[in-house]
């Protein structure tokens, strides 16, 4: 810092009313201990705003090693994850930039990560230290490289850059609101318009009046009827967060068809760009896959940041069925229980005709359409069957998971989904999962306790997998096991549903019925 003594207060250090954005009863009225309070607020970013806009400038006029110590504090700023923060850093850290030290410019100059890059050159340009701002703002790719991590550096960069139409896209679609800084031209370019709305609804301000006329879902969201957009589809409303993203509603504005969207971001970890391999397996395997009982994929959207999936909407699903039923004291109608198995089972025959592994079926994976068909949805998981290959054990969730899975089996096929579908059809049956556990061992010893402990037996093959043990106690099958479970329900056993049962969670795998022989099973209500 140059000597505190000998530097005159610069003239925007002077007192002076608030800008647009400031706060007015703090204008530049802060002195050291609340500056520092405010700006030590972790939790709250609108204090670390009001920080660093009323900040009295006469603070920073002290001695070389506290002004240095503030200088840093602030320079810190700039990696806050709040852009108003970031924003006001950087309009101080210009303001103060003339009384910048050599060690101080240092200190900015190893932030040279982007975009904290193009941020320190935004606030070096009152000084243009050694030809720096220069140097990274004449760069084009540094700066789109800049604005594509943060988009409102837009608002700093000069108008030739605001001009850019490649800059700004970069921009926009990491901040959608950063349109409102692009130069007017290209608040008309559809492309940018688009991006920027798709990836925030509200930057529909900024468009011009020109595309909005042309655009029926720039339209509806200009009215307030969404979100944002996806492509041609306005978005409603968020629908949920999965493991693999989240699922928003929305429609077509010209049709008024709804529509599910999933949104799944590019390597979650940061360490590229490459399309998840969930991402690519859920688009490969439905892509021509047409059948009334698999959801249908309708369109596939791919961006820089994300690709998202469109599938025809539904509005419940079977875990929901399930749930109200229960909640009513109720049982789900014999007819509508043998109608669900049909869906479930036609559905999964349809998929491992085609050599599809589900590998994840349970209820909240079961779509109920409007019209009352179940269709089988979220293929993440899903995989091509082939011979001889080692796949992974921790695939369908616990409580339907097959016996094979939870021992630790690499090789397995079909039969892993045909269990799994035993389990929902029970669940439907008594409105209670049948293998409840809260661990791989407890959901086993569900299992063993119903449809005994493999011996050589009943199932020499799983005495010899990786997580058997001697040591596990010796149930015998219970013969009437399933149909004891049933009897709350005579019906079921009189459509001979508990045979149907018996055979899809048979122990064994090898002696399970397929998804075929299950869907011919006179407990189907089949209609061929």
């Amino acid at each position: 810092m140059r000597d505190a003594a000998r530097v005159a207060p610069a003239e925007t250090c002077q007192e002076e009313g608030p800008k647009d954005g400031q706060v007015a009863a703090t204008a530049r009225s802060l002195g050291l201990p609340e500056f520092l309070g405010l700006l030590a607020c972790g939790d709250d970013a609108t204090l670390r705003v009001t920080a660093l806009e009323s900040v009295n400038r006469s603070v920073f006029e002290t001695t070389e090693k506290e002004a240095i110590m503030l200088f840093s504090k602030v320079i810190l700023m700039l990696n806050d994850p709040v852009w108003d923060v970031k924003r006001a850093a950087i309009q101080l850290l210009s303001e103060l930039a003339p009384r910048f030290d050599l060690d101080t410019l240092r200190s900015l100059k190893r932030l040279l990560v982007y975009p904290v890059q193009t941020m320190i050159a935004c606030v070096l340009k009152p000084v243009d230290a050694e030809g720096y701002c220069r140097q990274v703002l004449g760069d084009r790719s540094t700066v789109q490289a800049g604005v594509s991590r943060q988009g409102r550096l837009l608002e700093f960069l000069d108008a030739s850059l605001q001009a850019d139409r490649e800059i700004v896209l970069a921009a926009v679609k990491q901040d959608g609101e950063s349109l409102k800084y692009a130069q007017q031209n290209l608040q008309d370019d559809d492309e940018i318009v688009l991006a920027a709305v798709a990836e925030c609804g509200p930057a529909v301000e900024f468009a011009s009046r020109e595309i909005i006329a042309r655009h029926a879902g720039l339209r509806a969201l200009r009215e307030g009827r969404g979100l944002c957009l996806c492509g041609d589809y306005v978005v409603l409303e968020d629908l949920g967060q999965g493991a693999y993203g989240k699922v928003v509603k929305a429609e077509h504005p010209g049709t008024q068809r709804l529509v599910a969207i999933k949104k799944m971001s590019y390597d979650p970890d940061g360490r590229g760009r490459s399309i998840p391999a969930y991402a690519v397996r859920e688009v490969s395997l439905l892509r021509k896959f047409t059948h009334p009982n698999v959801v249908q994929l309708l369109a596939v959207y791919m961006d820089r940041s994300d690709i998202r999936l469109v599938f025809e909407f539904h509005p419940a699903d079977l875990h929901k069925v399930i749930t109200q039923c229960k909640q009513g004291s109720c049982d789900l109608p014999i007819t509508e229980v043998r109608q669900y198995a049909t869906n479930i089972l036609d559905g999964l025959y349809a998929c491992h005709s085609r050599q599809i592994l589900h590998r994840d079926l349970k209820p909240e994976n079961i779509l109920l359409g409007a019209d009352g068909v179940l269709k089988i949805a979220d293929f993440g998981l899903a995989r091509v069957n082939q011979q001889q290959q080692a796949l992974t054990q921790n695939m369908a969730t616990l409580w339907y998971r097959s016996p094979e899975l939870l021992l630790g089996a690499e090789g397995y096929g079909f039969e892993v989904d045909c269990w799994s579908a035993g389990c929902v059809i029970a669940e439907m049956c008594t409105g209670q999962p049948l293998f409840p556990g809260d661990s791989e061992i407890g959901t086993l010893i569900r299992i063993f306790q119903l449809l005994g402990t493999p011996s050589q037996t009943n199932w020499p093959q799983g005495t010899q997998l990786l997580h058997f043990k001697d040591k596990f106690p010796k149930w015998q099958a219970r013969g009437q096991g399933l149909k004891l479970i049933l009897g709350v329900r005579q019906e079921v056993c009189a459509h001979e549903g508990d045979q149907l049962l018996s055979g899809l969670l048979c122990l064994q795998p090898c002696r399970r019925l397929s998804s075929r022989q299950a869907y011919r099973h006179p407990f189907c209500l089949r209609h061929d």
